[in-house]
């Protein structure tokens, strides 16, 4: 919690990422671009954060001998790139919010 990043998220939680792979080849691009909200797993934003913390050590076993806490993100925004589905193709996706937010499962 003591953190550069950390601080940082609990000041502004807005994150945004990229996954993509390793090299890129010309005409082949493939990739994800996202915007969400970064919160803590904890009791009462997560409505089970016992099954989201196992299903994080069941993928990441060495994790568990570390010292940290887990984060999730809550995606807002998503777009996929993708050749492979036509040149430059890309899908596009956003959250709709309803007037009360729910938990996340």
């Amino acid at each position: 919690m003591e953190t550069k990043h950390v601080q940082d998220l609990l000041k502004n939680p807005t994150v945004a990422g990229s996954i993509l792979p390793k090299k890129l080849a010309i005409g082949q691009v493939r990739g994800l671009q996202f915007t969400g909200v970064a919160q803590r797993v904890q009791q009462g934003i997560c409505t089970d954060p016992l099954k989201l913390e196992q299903i994080y050590y069941s993928r990441f076993p060495f994790a568990r001998t570390m010292n940290g806490e887990l984060w999730f993100i809550t995606l807002e925004t998503a777009k996929l790139t993708d050749s492979k589905l036509g040149f430059g193709k890309k899908l596009n996706w956003a959250r709709v919010r309803k007037a009360k937010p729910e938990p996340y499962h």
